[in-house]
């Protein structure tokens, strides 16, 4: 199981971005304050999120041993991969603020 998050533009509908992460790292997401963000942002714009997204990637990269500690036993679901999705979706929301989220969880 994953969660889908999706930007589509305003105006045409067009996907944005298409990225898709194991729920194996929900943990991460609430020790870094995105989990909401993430999973409960369905309809919201982009610009709504992005803030919140960079200071959960702010302290991932302060605290990443204690993120690694999180790590899933079956290797599904990895610090080292939780940021790099966390950044692809921080950097999809703030390069277009006005992008309308998506979900499927």
């Amino acid at each position: 199981m994953s969660l889908d998050i999706y930007l589509r533009c305003s105006c045409c509908q067009s996907n944005i971005m298409d990225e898709n992460f194991t729920h194996n790292v929900i943990n991460m997401w609430n020790k870094a304050g995105c989990y909401e963000a993430l999973y409960e942002s369905e309809g919201k714009k982009a610009k709504e999120i992005t803030n919140i997204l960079f200071l959960a990637l702010k302290d991932f990269c302060i605290n990443f041993p204690e993120y690694q500690a999180l790590d899933s036993p079956n290797g599904w679901g990895t610090a080292k991969h939780a940021i790099g999705f966390l950044f692809k979706v921080w950097r999809a929301c703030d390069q277009n603020p006005e992008a309308i989220i998506h979900l499927s969880a």
